[in-house]
């Protein structure tokens, strides 16, 4: 088995490949956020995948994407536009009905760490704004089940490094951040500035270049590229972005992506 570890100090490696990771899992095979999605990714022997946490009312983590502040109505057939994850106890959430899948509900992280342990490493965006609390209960989670050394957190949320900071401080086991940046939102933030030990700066396909990759690689810090649910991409793209000297690649067509690189990028070099 490959190794599940992806610490920042290791993409340096000459042996380093760039990592494929599976955007919210194979979401153009099954709905997006489901076990089914993950388990397909674990099959096709994707790299990572990427997945969306929030807490219910309840303070249970679920895996969904939602809208910018948890709308429900992002992915689950509701009446109420304005219903929000962060008022929805776990039981509510249970009984929706994905938009494009009947059959699948929605999925703790609980569920979807069983699922995944010691075959797939995992992204972890976390999108509430309920920093520490969320933060406390994942780190728990990830505990019990000694996954630490499988995963990362990112967030556009940067408040959540300042938790791996303090925990990196306290503990043996070290967890990587990554800082999700989309320049059209965030002109000002230049993640290569900020304190960057155990910390990657992902960045918007669209934004990325060869400037931006360089600066972050002089400062030691690892480039995470990713792609929007709704953008269109083909192999044209990946190498585009695999060309830049990226290390990891979160697209919504992973087993697309790995072919190229295995076999068709890795070959010219």
């Amino acid at each position: 088995m490959k190794s599940l570890t992806r610490q920042a100090n290791s993409i340096f490696k000459k042996d380093h490949l760039v990592y494929i990771e599976g955007h919210r899992g194979m979401n153009r095979v099954y709905y997006e956020n489901t076990l089914k999605s993950f388990a397909k990714a674990i099959e096709c022997g994707i790299d990572s995948i990427e997945f969306d946490v929030w807490l219910t009312k309840d303070k249970v983590p679920v895996i969904f994407h939602g809208g910018d502040l948890g709308e429900v109505s992002h992915n689950f057939k509701v009446e109420d536009k304005t219903l929000l994850v962060n008022n929805t106890t776990f039981e509510e959430m249970r009984k929706l009905e994905f938009l494009k899948d009947s059959e699948q509900k929605i999925p703790t992280l609980a569920e979807v760490l069983d699922l995944c342990k010691d075959k797939i490493f995992l992204n972890i965006e976390i999108k509430d704004s309920q920093v520490e609390e969320t933060f406390n209960i994942v780190i728990k989670l990830l505990e019990e089940r000694k996954m630490l050394h499988q995963i990362d957190i990112s967030s556009f949320v940067h408040d959540y490094h300042k938790q791996i900071v303090k925990y990196n401080k306290e503990h043996e086991e070290q967890i990587e951040f990554g800082y999700l940046y989309y320049d059209q939102k965030d002109k000002e933030f230049i993640p290569y500035k900020f304190d960057n030990r155990g910390t990657t700066m992902n960045v918007y396909q669209k934004d990325v270049n060869k400037e931006l990759v360089d600066k972050a690689h002089e400062n030691g810090m690892p480039v995470m590229v990713w792609f929007k649910f709704d953008d269109s991409e083909d192999e044209k793209d990946y190498e585009r972005i695999l060309n830049l000297g990226i290390d990891c690649l979160c697209c919504n067509k992973p087993d697309l992506a790995m072919k190229y690189r295995d076999n068709v990028f890795y070959k010219k070099k």
